[in-house]
């Protein structure tokens, strides 16, 4: 069975490193802790494009490599290697692939058969695809991810499992699973 799973807070930590960029960069006072939705422009004040181009020049500065795994993400993506084909479906733009895949394979050495992008995250609209879009060209049965919006549409030959985050404590979609980390996940997937 191949599984997909989203990067940014389910793999990967970014935001602690992101928002103390911004916060040096940007004189803002941002935490984690108290983002209780996931949209940035909204957070920091400013439209989409600006965000958007915020969040590019991060991955350029000394902050980006301050990302590290979620807590559980690296033994829990060992032991799911174990028994099904693993792929990342990122919202992450394809400007910054090398960067991703480098990080990816730092962290998760030899796990994921395939990282994937839906280029969301793209001041352009040119290929920008919904990340379902992307799990069914690769016959993926299960996404993990942190947006809810990313599992409203899941169809019914898939699993949807949606990632405890303080932002997305309003809403669930139907026929979506939450875990709470990543032994909730494990947990779930061994049911499916």
């Amino acid at each position: 069975m191949r599984i997909g799973i989203d990067v940014d807070q389910v793999l990967l930590d970014i935001l602690p490193p992101l928002l103390e960029y911004h916060n040096e960069r940007y004189g803002t006072n941002s935490s984690v802790s108290e983002l209780a939705s996931r949209n940035l422009a909204q957070v920091w004040n400013c439209d989409q494009k600006e965000t958007l181009k915020r969040i590019h020049d991060f991955y350029n500065t000394k902050y980006f490599n301050k990302v590290v795994p979620i807590t559980g993400a690296v033994k829990s993506a060992q032991q799911l290697a174990k028994n099904y084909e693993l792929y990342t479906v990122t919202s992450r733009t394809i400007k910054h692939a090398d960067k991703t895949v480098k990080q990816i394979e730092k962290h998760f050495p030899n796990i994921f058969d395939m990282i994937l992008f839906d280029n969301e995250y793209n001041n352009d609209t040119i290929d920008i695809r919904k990340k379902i879009e992307v799990c069914q060209d690769y016959n993926l049965k299960i996404l993990v991810d942190d947006h809810a919006k990313n599992l409203r549409d899941i169809p019914s030959n898939m699993t949807g499992i949606l990632f405890d985050r303080p932002w997305n404590q309003k809403e669930t979609p139907k026929d979506v699973i939450r875990a709470y980390d990543w032994k909730g996940v494990i947990e779930l997937i061994e049911k499916i």
